[in-house]
């Protein structure tokens, strides 16, 4: 048969073992609130890399429009399209959810040899947070009011020679 252990190992063992379920005990109240913050924070930036991925497109495709020279009524323009037609190629891509904190800034340029006419379109936009846990943490930062995001695209008005 087994021998017996004495009193006292046995005393160190179920030390040991309750210390071992403190610990789990521990672990398991402060898991879900781990969980909620980093899925808060994946959820949140997703939006904010979605948001920016949405901008950058917006800001090539009307830098783009805005750099054709070739006018919707006929004929040409050595400076592409007009500002107001930009703008509203602009709010025709613009999501739906996306609120008045959306900016655009229009530029032409020439080039510093005069080679070139260049329009510049430039967008600005504060994605929101969504989740409440860092909604709350935002008040006391920079991003209180979303995660700013700034996009900018250039693109040459093509010469007809």
């Amino acid at each position: 048969m087994c021998a017996e252990l004495p009193e006292k190992e046995v005393a160190t063992m179920n030390r040991l073992i309750k210390r071992k379920g403190q610990s789990l005990v521990e672990f398991c109240l402060i898991l879900p609130i781990l969980l909620m913050i980093l899925l808060g924070g994946i959820i949140d930036f997703g939006y904010a890399f979605y948001n920016f991925i949405t901008l950058q497109q917006i800001a090539n495709d009307s830098a783009m429009f805005a750099a054709n020279p070739y006018l919707a009524g006929g004929g040409e323009s050595a400076t592409g399209q007009s500002e107001s037609d930009v703008r509203a190629f602009i709010a025709s891509r613009k999501p739906a959810g996306w609120d008045s904190s959306f900016q655009v800034d229009i530029t032409t340029a020439s080039t510093t040899d005069s080679l070139a006419i260049v329009r510049k379109v430039t967008l600005d936009y504060r994605s929101p947070l969504y989740t409440p846990f860092w909604k709350t943490i935002a008040k006391s930062t920079p991003w209180r009011n979303g995660i700013g995001l700034h996009a900018m695209a250039l693109f040459q008005v093509p010469r007809s020679y």
